[in-house]
């Protein structure tokens, strides 16, 4: 995890996050960010990248193990009253569809992370090559999700 820090300040959005957002919050549906990346450095990222004004709330970790966020996500659930039914989380790991399932929330899953889409396809949830292609089939309703 050390040697992740020192990149995290050359990171960016990937193309059509940005839009996203925008139409989420267009749509009045609030947002909010699980992750497990320690909370501090998490509020930092997001504010420097410009987006932390989006997010009703943001849960990381309180350590920087980068271990499971499944506890969080319980936390955050409850604090606010997040219903499951309605819910969906947008990730692009294993451990993001894993912690989904354990919640019993909807996953969809973005190939644009370290993980393969191979990898993320095994996993049985709805798979994107990227933000871009998914907002794509938000606004037709096209195919363009990926099958393995």
């Amino acid at each position: 995890f050390e040697g992740y820090i020192p990149g995290l300040a050359m990171c960016s959005l990937h193309d059509g996050v940005l839009e996203a957002l925008e139409l989420f919050l267009r749509l009045s549906v609030r947002q909010f960010v699980l992750s497990a990346m320690e909370e501090s450095m998490l509020h930092d990222m997001l504010e420097a990248l410009g987006i932390s004004e989006r997010f009703i709330a943001v849960y990381g970790l309180e350590h920087q193990e980068g271990d499971s966020k499944l506890s969080r996500g319980r936390d955050l659930m409850n604090d606010y009253g997040i219903d499951p039914e309605t819910t969906l989380l947008i990730g692009d790991t294993d451990h993001d569809a894993d912690v989904a399932d354990a919640l019993g929330v909807s996953v969809v899953l973005i190939a644009q992370g370290y993980q393969s889409e191979e990898r993320l396809h095994g996993m049985g949830f709805p798979v994107y090559r990227s933000v871009r292609d998914w907002l794509g089939v938000l606004r037709i309703g096209d195919a363009d999700r990926t099958d393995p």
